[in-house]
């Protein structure tokens, strides 16, 4: 049975699997391993390093330039490039020979370059801070303070603080020019609060839907006809490193609950203290219908997942 794959969430993941033609934005080598998980880059690491071996055993096997080595023997001329590669070192085997003194140079200045990029990758990705911001998967569209209003949460998973976070929401959708042109069209969504001094547990972003939203007055039916696209990002600081950390999220129709709020994650212990349970994050609680809001439509499950 094959497997659906699961949906793009960040913008990134979604600049990752858009499909182009003519021509696709680059992305450096450099950027590419930075972004790789760390089984990748080792993996790539001992897949150049075995190749790299072969290509200089397949040199020194040629040339015959290994001393003390059998005849005929590859394995033997593999091994002592692992030797050279390594260290540097001959050991019992040694070259022979101009062509495999020139391969012996070759591969010893191969050698210090691959221990330099290889020390210089490491240090970068573990420079790079891993934020691990989580946006709830659902956003909820409810009345607050007698006005609809669009929600999601964001919270931080790590212990260290996110400082100087500022969220921004854009909502776009495919429009037409006077002039009959279509194009993707994107509007700034004002928010009830933008800026928080530091992301330690969790927090809800606001937009309200009144007279100057963008969104206002659309219902579930209409705002998926529209084809809108909702997409955050969130730029901080890491307060360990003081590096810059950011992440990002889309929404679509089918992500938007009308008619429910999001579910409390902030619950008391039996000490008496306030802790967060990130077990109901995407879990939301139906409203009740309003003659203004008459959504949901039917009240069914208490709570959402």
């Amino acid at each position: 049975m094959m497997k659906t794959p699961t949906r793009a969430r960040s913008i990134q993941e979604q600049n990752d699997r858009a499909l182009f033609r003519g021509a696709r934005p680059s992305s450096t080598l450099y950027h590419f391993l930075l972004r790789s998980s760390w089984t990748q880059v080792l993996l790539a690491y001992i897949a150049l390093y075995f190749v790299a071996n072969v290509a200089f055993a397949c040199g020194y096997f040629l040339t015959g330039g290994v001393a003390n080595a059998r005849p005929g023997s590859f394995a033997d001329a593999f091994w002592f490039s692992v030797q050279i590669l390594g260290t540097g070192g001959d050991g019992a085997m040694s070259s022979a020979g101009t062509g495999a003194h020139i391969l012996v140079a070759l591969e010893s200045m191969l050698g210090i370059l691959l221990i330099a990029m290889a020390g210089g990758l490491t240090f970068a990705k573990f420079s790079v801070p891993k934020v691990r911001v989580r946006f709830s998967a659902p956003a909820v569209v409810f009345v607050f303070d007698g006005v609809p209003t669009l929600a999601f949460k964001i919270t931080n998973q790590r212990r260290e603080l996110v400082a100087g976070v500022e969220v921004t929401l854009t909502a776009e959708r495919p429009e037409q020019s006077a002039e009959g042109h279509e194009f993707w069209r994107s509007y700034d969504l004002k928010l009830r609060r933008s800026r928080i001094p530091a992301l330690t547990r969790g927090f809800t972003v606001m937009h309200a839907l009144d007279g100057d939203s963008p969104l206002r007055g659309f219902t579930p039916e209409t705002f998926a006809a529209a084809k809108w696209d909702l997409e955050a990002a969130l730029l901080g600081t890491d307060s360990i490193s003081g590096q810059v950390v950011h992440a990002s999220h889309t929404w679509d129709a089918r992500d938007l609950r009308w008619g429910h709020r999001l579910a409390d994650t902030f619950i008391l212990n039996e000490a008496g203290r306030t802790i967060l349970d990130l077990r109901d994050f995407d879990s939301t609680v139906p409203c009740e219908p309003t003659p203004g809001f008459p959504y949901p439509h039917a009240l069914g499950e208490q709570r959402t997942k």
